[in-house]
């Protein structure tokens, strides 16, 4: 009998800053240099690497950090310009969107640029033309379905696999049943809200 193949958990972070986003934001403290150095001595510490998910009012605010992120082996995305969801754009809002947020990340020095995240994980079937225009533009995958419903976004049919949509890997947010609700509780504001004890039993369920 074979031995059992310990569980994979793909880890990524979703390098954004909320004060761009808020009324006199500036009056509030930088957090994203300390907070992303906490996270990068934290992967050393686990010889691991994962995704950046950077939006491009990020990479313009902290080139250095961002040219810094790679130079220490980690992967960047892009996680839209300004982190609007795509379920608010057009098509043609979309693309500009992506431009942007592909240029701030150039300008940076980044290289290789494969994976896209939406903001809010809010890709559902009535923007299913962004895998259109992700591959146009030569991504290859992309983590921006919650396939489950939420008040906000989700797309429930879609299925909790990775699953290839227009020549883009889609990896959906892993999703647990807590209760009678399917929750992502491995990111997004779950992550941050729910109790550690609750994180720590559904993701050993997950494993299982």
């Amino acid at each position: 009998m074979g031995m059992k193949q310990a569980p994979t958990y793909l880890f990524s972070i979703d390098l954004e800053d909320i004060r761009f986003r808020m009324q006199d934001g500036d009056r509030y403290a930088e957090r994203v240099p300390e907070t992303t150095h906490w996270f990068l001595s934290w992967l050393d510490a686990q010889q691991m690497k994962c995704t950046f998910f950077v939006v491009g009012d990020v990479a313009r605010a902290y080139p250095e950090l961002i040219q810094e992120i790679q130079q220490r082996g980690h992967e960047i995305g892009c996680h839209s310009n300004t982190h609007k969801p795509v379920t608010s754009l057009s098509r043609e809002e979309f693309v500009e969107d992506l431009k942007n947020n592909l240029k701030s990340l150039q300008q940076a020095g980044v290289v290789n640029i494969q994976g896209y995240r939406a903001p809010y994980f809010s890709v559902n079937q009535e923007v299913a033309w962004m895998y259109e225009v992700l591959n146009d533009f030569g991504f290859t995958y992309s983590s921006s379905v919650y396939p489950a419903t939420t008040p906000f976004y989700g797309w429930k049919d879609f299925g909790k696999g990775f699953k290839m949509v227009n020549n883009i890997l889609e990896l959906p947010m892993s999703i647990f049943n807590v209760g009678p609700k399917e929750l992502a509780i491995g990111g997004g504001v779950y992550f941050r809200v729910l109790p550690q004890s609750l994180l720590l039993r559904s993701f050993k369920a997950k494993a299982a």
